[in-house]
């Protein structure tokens, strides 16, 4: 039996020659090894020759390929929930920040639906905010418990012609103002339009709507507008009950017919039509 060293081993002389190695390299290199072989020298004399290789002892580390293979198995499926991990937290990420873009960006349609639905001068309900409400208290069977008033200012385009649209405009503010101090917050003030206004005021009682719109009349007769420097400004009211199931347009013709005939009857006066 023969003992042959690993460190005794040298790659074949044709290798060397070929690639001049010099003779202190031609030693293998134990830490790169991955396979072995056995060359017979030559010349060698002819005939039948065997050799036998009893066994062979390799002392370290040896990797199998099943090992091998399953550290590809495990390297890739770390790779991959790594990869999966990473592409979840970036969506989280982006799940937030859109959330938060569509938390402004609902903040922002609240302001501009705000004012859009408010009469930029006189910070009241415009028409399509008095539509909008109408709509939900009619969808909630609310809306049969209001009272609706039509109300217009007395004369108003004299006080345009005679000072001025820029005091027109005071007026019809301090109007709005006035308006809100005769109501509770759950009734409703809007602008019509122009000079026109419009109350929703929360009445079960028909005997009380002619009480209310003389409350109102009277509060804007008594207003001081412009303390006082332009004399006594009135209005005419309309008035009527929402019927049930009734649509607020068939009982806005009423209260706008009441209140022509307010006009009619001498302005500054309450008239209800039921």
């Amino acid at each position: 039996m023969t003992n042959i060293p690993f460190d005794q081993l040298r790659v074949a002389d044709w290798w060397i020659d070929d690639n001049q190695i010099p003779p202190e390299e031609t030693k293998p290199d134990l830490d790169k090894v991955v396979a072995v072989g056995i060359d017979i020298p030559y010349p060698n004399t002819l005939g039948k020759h065997e050799f036998k290789l009893h066994s062979l002892k390799v002392v370290g580390e040896v990797l199998s390929k099943e090992s091998l293979y399953l550290a590809i198995i495990v390297f890739w499926a770390i790779l991959l929930l790594a990869d999966m991990f990473i592409t979840h937290i970036k969506m989280r990420e982006k799940s937030h920040l859109d959330e938060k873009q569509l938390k402004k960006l609902a903040a922002k349609s609240a302001i501009y639906q705000d004012k859009a639905e408010h009469d930029k001068l006189t910070g009241i309900l415009n028409r399509e905010g008095l539509s909008r409400i109408v709509d939900e208290l009619h969808s909630t069977q609310l809306l049969q418990q209001y009272t609706l008033l039509v109300l217009d200012l007395d004369f108003f385009k004299k006080i345009n012609d005679a000072h001025g649209h820029a005091i027109g405009d005071q007026v019809l503010q301090e109007t709005a103002k006035a308006l809100i101090s005769c109501v509770r917050s759950y009734d409703i003030v809007s602008r019509w339009g122009g000079e026109e206004f419009v109350i929703l005021f929360n009445c079960m009682d028909t005997s009380n709507i002619l009480k209310f719109a003389e409350k109102v009349r009277k509060s804007i007769e008594s207003t001081s507008f412009l303390n006082g420097k332009l004399g006594k400004i009135t209005v005419s009211v309309g008035a009527t009950s929402l019927a049930r199931s009734e649509l607020f347009e068939q009982a806005f013709v009423r209260a706008d017919k009441a209140m022509y005939e307010a006009k009619e009857k001498g302005r500054n006066r309450s008239v209800v039509i039921l």
